[in-house]
């Protein structure tokens, strides 16, 4: 009984992080992610990085 309530609890995880997408679309995904970063990106992650944290760096 608790291995079949810890497979549901792990489908109910999978079911919020999952995303569901059509072979197209997955594509244009991957495209993205393997093309550079454009201008807005750079600048995006530049300013993350540089922000302030609540948490010594190290």
């Amino acid at each position: 009984m608790l291995a079949s309530a810890l497979k549901e609890a792990k489908n109910v995880l999978l079911d919020q992080t999952t995303i569901y997408a059509d072979a197209q679309t997955f594509q244009k995904v991957l495209d993205w992610m393997d093309a550079p970063a454009t201008a807005d990106e750079t600048e995006g992650m530049s300013r993350l990085m540089n922000a302030r944290t609540p948490w010594p760096r190290g």
